[in-house]
Order: C-alpha cells, then sequence, then structure tokens
C-alpha cells in the first residue's frame, strides 16, 4: 500500500489492540492524514494531531488496525452540509472532526449535480409533507369535533 500526501483515511484498531487500550476513541476520530514529517509521511489524527498515540507511520497504522482511504484533499473542495442533497453521495465527503463538534464538508473538484440524488431527496420531502399534511389534517378534524362538543355544551372535553 502506498500513500501521498493529503491523503485521507479512516482508520480503526484491530479487536486485539482496541482491548489493550484504554479509551482507545477517546479524543481520537479514527480519521486519519497523510502529512509530511522530516523522515516521511505520517498518518495524523484530526481531534488534536497531537500525541504519540495519535500519529502513526503507515507500517503502525497498518499493524495495529485497518485503514480505509476516503479521498485526498487536492481531488476536493470545501462544501456545505446543504449541498449534501444536490450531489452524489460518492462525490460528498463528511470529514468532520472531534466526533463531529466540528463540521467540515468536502466536494470532488468538478463534481455535478446528480439528477438521481436531487429526486431522491425531493421524493423524500414530498412524504414527509404528506404526512404532515394528513396529521395536520386528523388534527383539525378532532378540534373541529372538540369545538362542536363545546358549543353543545360539553365542557368535559379536554382541550
Amino acid at each position: 500500500m502506498e500513500i501521498k500526501e493529503l491523503d485521507v483515511y479512516t482508520f480503526s484498531y484491530n479487536p486485539e489492540e482496541y482491548k489493550k487500550r484504554f479509551m482507545p476513541n477517546h479524543c481520537f476520530d479514527g480519521q486519519l492524514i497523510a502529512c509530511k514529517h522530516g523522515d516521511g509521511l505520517r498518518l495524523e489524527d484530526t481531534y488534536w494531531n497531537s500525541g504519540d498515540n495519535r500519529v502513526f507511520t503507515l507500517e503502525e497504522a497498518l499493524r495495529l488496525g485497518t485503514l480505509e482511504f476516503v479521498c485526498n484533499l487536492n481531488d476536493v473542495e470545501k462544501s456545505h452540509k446543504s449541498d449534501l442533497k444536490y450531489y452524489d453521495n460518492k462525490d460528498i465527503f463528511d470529514l468532520s472532526y472531534q466526533h463531529h463538534c466540528y463540521e467540515s464538508y468536502y466536494r470532488r473538484k468538478g463534481a455535478k449535480r446528480s439528477k438521481t440524488k436531487m429526486l431522491e431527496t425531493v421524493n423524500k420531502k414530498l412524504v414527509e409533507a404528506q404526512r404532515e399534511a394528513e396529521y395536520q389534517m386528523r388534527k383539525i378534524e378532532q378540534l373541529s369535533a372538540t369545538r362542536t362538543k363545546i358549543e353543545l355544551d360539553d365542557l368535559t372535553v379536554y382541550i
């Protein structure tokens, strides 16, 4: 496996290593970025970028767990969460850090809006709106029935 500067990976400890460590995910995102160090590239966790247990050589990372390539920061551009509904999932990257306290989204450079994703989003919103409309209609019917009871002097109803 070869890594390039600014490659982003998800990392998870293998089960044996996970058991050895006290709170292995405390202040640790498991999102590693390949950065230059004096003697080569190191994979740095995005949570703090500090501490020996948060910076790995490629060999250490592969020995301690598994890496999955996400993207290279040279191939993406900063985006917004609101863009998620316009672009195919393969073109959007959630690189949020500190356990999602800081949201950070990127879009593949040159990505075009996805008709499929946009229709999926609109259809989901339509279903939600239809459910809300049905709920409001039931509410109108119930309130109308309650009003009628009150008008007929039935004051035992709940409002």
